[in-house]
């Protein structure tokens, strides 16, 4: 099995690994538009849309030019207010 096979097993097997690793990656490069995006792909293969949007946000404002991250931020914000919509819905509290 080559390297990046067996990466891709560990992290889909242990996601909140993924996420341990790829935050340690964003804290030693801050200013590292692939990893924020990197971690912003993790979250949003979890679901955790707001973590996701937010992390896309943070390597769009790194990379503004980068037209996939901005794809990312308009599908992935839809996807949460769309959460947010149901969640509002099922509850009935109004979530901002």
């Amino acid at each position: 099995m080559n390297n990046d096979w067996m990466w891709a097993y560990y992290f889909i097997t242990k996601p909140d690994r993924e996420i341990a690793d790829l935050t340690e990656t964003v804290n030693e490069n801050p200013e590292s538009a692939d990893a924020y995006f990197r971690r912003g792909l993790a979250y949003f293969r979890q679901k955790k849309y707001y973590n996701a949007l937010e992390d896309f946000k943070g390597a769009l404002r790194l990379d503004p030019r980068n037209r996939n991250i901005d794809t990312y931020v308009k599908h992935v914000k839809k996807l949460y207010e769309a959460e947010l919509t149901l969640l509002t819905a099922e509850t009935g509290v109004i979530y901002l």
